[in-house]
């Protein structure tokens, strides 16, 4: 064959390669075809020469084609498929039937994504970049090292780690959830350097080394969801409400536990827990520490959740005892349930209290446990018998204060208290603006109650109670105008 021949077909090569990195060639298909109208010219030019098709040099420019093949569906895979060009049939196997279609092409479009997601992040990293900014090793163990570890458990995992930049994990995984969850138990491990479970082994499994002396342990949360509409573009990033899913979620997990490690899942992915079949046996996974599931907006989205508990606190049954009764209450429709609202929110308050120790020091002295369970049952009586505005501002600011405190506190109330002190808020403007009317009113009516209101404004305070305080409170909560201004489900973060 003329040697101006194989220069041709290299040059056609190249331009195809040419074509993938400018993108006019944007699918696997138009690749192949390419690459069919390269070995079709190449199968002419043997029969113009009347060369054997099947012979000795047939073989070697149709082995160097596939060869040049495999290149080009390299890069091809690399601009068209971005993050996820790793994507492979022998690692991946039931995420590369997932997320391929027939011609073995990127699915770029999911309606109702099959997979399960994760999004993941360290604790503290912030932190630790300034303390380490003058030592290079620990960055260098954090940025390469550390990466390369999660890469491995991931792929062992039969997950891909669809970006890991920073103090940011997104994992991607089979629609078998406990493939995804053992990967996130798994790098936490790693991270914390300390094992979840007594009974783990990952460092025999991963052939990884759990501790890590060149960098300091990180605390981790994690969110896991799917379902939901998924677009996949160029670059490989995913675009859709399942990602924002993972991301709201990740926010509420964060929220309770902005210190330790914690995982919350979407209630899909909890059910097909339960549902699933052949699972990774690595971590002794109890699916009796999934939490009841609570429906929550965040940041506007909507998302049904449950907690999967890595520790077992002696306050956690009663915990969710409580939590399990509040929550129901909050759907009822009356308004008056706003009453008992503030009661089990105390309860659920006061049982964390009772197991831990606490200190804390106000303007009036200083308190521990005991005395903030004293304070808060001697406010709850006096809500019992006149639920007043003041009432609600104290035990409200009193439970706020411990919440900043006890980061135990914060895990177990943290869903409820923007909800309950921003519908509180409304509620204990209109009990004063009630209150304020009456005295006007009785004002104008009578001179001396007047001037008793101008004198003393220490007995307007004890005036209020001369009325039936519950059957103004109730009252208050009639009034369709505040109805119509509080919300109907807790949430995190203002609408």
């Amino acid at each position: 064959m003329p040697t101006q021949f194989f220069a041709k077909v290299q040059n056609k090569i190249n331009s195809i390669n040419n074509k993938l990195l400018t993108k006019e060639i944007f699918t696997l298909e138009k690749l192949r075809e390419s690459y069919l109208e390269v070995k079709t010219e190449i199968t002419k030019e043997f029969r113009k020469h009347n060369k054997d098709l099947h012979g000795e040099d047939a073989s070697q420019i149709i082995k160097t084609l596939q060869s040049c093949f495999k290149t080009s569906l390299s890069i091809y895979k690399q601009c068209c498929w971005g993050k996820f060009a790793n994507l492979n049939k022998e690692d991946f196997p039931e995420l590369y039937q997932l997320l391929t279609d027939k011609n073995g092409d990127l699915h770029r479009v999911h309606d109702d994504f099959a997979g399960t997601v994760a999004m993941m992040d360290f604790h503290g990293y912030t932190k630790f970049s300034n303390s380490v900014k003058y030592n290079k090793t620990p960055l260098m163990e954090f940025g390469e090292s550390l990466p390369a570890k999660i890469l491995s458990i991931c792929k062992k995992c039969h997950s891909l780690t669809y970006e890991l930049e920073g103090d940011a994990i997104i994992i991607i995984g089979p629609q078998n959830p406990y493939w995804v969850l053992t990967a996130v138990m798994s790098i936490m491990e790693l991270a914390r350097q300390k094992l979840l479970f007594k009974n783990d082994d990952i460092s025999e499994h991963y052939n990884l080394k759990l501790k890590n002396p060149a960098i300091q342990p990180f605390e981790m949360n994690a969110s896991i969801t799917s379902g939901g509409k998924i677009f996949i573009n160029y670059e490989g990033n995913l675009i859709g409400s399942t990602i924002s899913e993972a991301s709201r979620i990740l926010s509420i997990i964060n929220l309770k536990k902005p210190h330790t490690s914690g995982i919350m899942l979407s209630d899909k992915v909890a059910r097909d827990l339960v549902k699933a079949t052949n699972t990774p046996q690595i971590h002794p996974i109890n699916l009796n520490n999934l939490g009841n599931p609570y429906l929550i907006d965040v940041k506007g989205m909507r998302v049904k959740i449950r907690e999967l508990a890595l520790e077992q606190k002696s306050y956690a049954k009663l915990a969710t005892q409580y939590s399990e009764e509040l929550y129901k209450l909050l759907k009822v429709t009356s308004p008056s349930k706003w009453f008992n609202i503030l009661v089990l929110y105390v309860k659920l308050t006061k049982c964390v209290l009772e197991k831990i120790d606490i200190s804390i020091t106000l303007e009036d002295g200083s308190y521990n446990s005991s005395n903030l369970i004293y304070d808060l049952d001697l406010y709850t009586a006096y809500w019992h018998e006149h639920p007043s505005a003041e009432i609600a501002r104290h035990i409200l600011s009193r439970i706020d204060i411990i919440y900043d405190k006890s980061s135990d506190v914060r895990d177990t109330i943290a869903i409820y208290r923007e909800y309950i002190n921003d519908n509180f808020d409304l509620i204990i403007n209109y009990l004063d603006n009630f209150y304020n009317e009456i005295l006007t009113t009785e004002s104008k009516r009578d001179r001396r109650f007047k001037e008793l209101c101008d004198s003393y404004h220490r007995e307007t305070d004890r005036l209020r109670n001369r009325y039936l305080p519950r059957r103004i409170f109730e009252t208050v909560l009639a009034n369709s105008h505040l109805i119509n201004n509080m919300q109907d489900l807790p949430y995190i973060g203002k609408k």
